[in-house]
């Protein structure tokens, strides 16, 4: 147990030292007044994040209890518990793209890209943040801390290419291109057909 801790904590330290470079290189290529814009589209996406927070953190608690000690195996338990979470991640997803998207049409108009970016990202960071909670909660440390590595080095490689080449609007597709590819890795040991149940969706919240 005390391994999987320290190596929790490592790959943890590697992801963010990853993300960290690809902020320098963004901040390099982009330039002041366009990393600003990257800035605020990467804000914006951490606050949005906090709307239905309490959903992964229930799942993960929930799917724990669920798991059978020093097994990565995932039980029926917890993939029944990871497909109410998916529900109503989906759920909550879409109402915060529709809250994004309204917001378009009242911002000016060197704001509009930002949302827009925003708004097409929502969903498929949210999938991203329920797999890797679910793999985490399921007890697949090793995968988890693999996931993370993966993910955060393709943000720090295709992020900043497609920024050299296209700017800023090459910064959200390559954001974007890495957050879905990182799902497609994350799908095989994730559940991924959504059920609706309100009492047990309400037991993942509390």
């Amino acid at each position: 147990m005390l391994r999987r801790i320290v190596g929790y904590g490592f790959s943890r330290s590697v992801m963010e030292a990853l993300l960290g470079l690809r902020g320098i290189a963004l901040a390099s290529l982009l330039g002041p007044e366009f990393f600003g814009l990257w800035s605020l589209f990467r804000l914006a996406l951490h606050y949005f994040g906090f709307i239905g927070f309490s959903l992964n953190r229930g799942m993960e608690v929930k799917v724990a209890a669920a798991g059978q000690p020093r097994s990565e195996s995932v039980s029926q338990g917890q993939t029944s518990w990871g497909q109410i979470t998916l529900g109503g991640s989906l759920a909550i997803g879409l109402l915060s793209t529709a809250v994004a998207l309204t917001g378009f049409w009242l911002v000016e108009d060197s704001a509009k890209p930002v949302v827009l970016a925003v708004t097409l990202i929502l969903i498929p960071e949210r999938l991203w943040r329920y797999a890797l909670t679910f793999t985490r909660a399921a007890g697949m440390f090793q995968r988890f801390a693999f996931l993370e590595f993966i993910y955060a080095s393709l943000q720090l490689i295709i992020t900043p290419v497609f920024a050299l080449v296209w700017g800023l609007r090459g910064a959200y597709v390559g954001y974007f291109a890495a957050t879905i590819a990182s799902v497609c890795l994350a799908a095989p040991r994730v559940p991924w057909r959504p059920r609706c149940s309100l009492r047990r969706a309400r037991q993942v919240f509390g």
